[in-house]
């Protein structure tokens, strides 16, 4: 496990957001991301237009991390198709809202990857 800061994610965020990358997949699993690290890379999202794959499993991301992440996806993000959540344990039922709505209104995700989660 590769630990990341906050200040490192939201760095990188900030330099993702700019759109100028040919990055097409993003691989933070196992890197101790919060839901403090989900938000910065929700805010990303909302504007860049390259990434197509995102692996966040084996994180500590719970509520307010999917819902910002959802959000992003819902709204704004037309070019992620795959998203990887699985074992986040502090993602669960009071998350579904929020995950369900993602999912039907998202067009581009193919694959979304809640294993191991604490859904029910």
């Amino acid at each position: 496990q590769n630990s990341l800061s906050e200040i490192g994610i939201q760095y990188l965020s900030t330099k993702l957001s700019l759109n100028n990358s040919a990055l097409k997949w993003l691989d933070l699993e196992s890197t101790d991301l919060n839901d403090n690290c989900a938000a910065y890379l929700a805010i990303m999202l909302k504007t860049n237009k390259s990434i197509t794959g995102l692996w966040l499993s084996n994180n500590r991301i719970g509520y307010h991390g999917v819902e910002m992440l959802a959000l992003a996806l819902t709204y704004y993000n037309t070019t992620l198709k795959h998203l990887d959540l699985e074992n986040n344990q502090g993602i669960n039922d009071s998350c579904l809202n929020y995950l369900i709505d993602m999912l039907a209104q998202n067009r581009s995700l193919k694959e979304v990857y809640l294993n191991d989660c604490q859904l029910s």
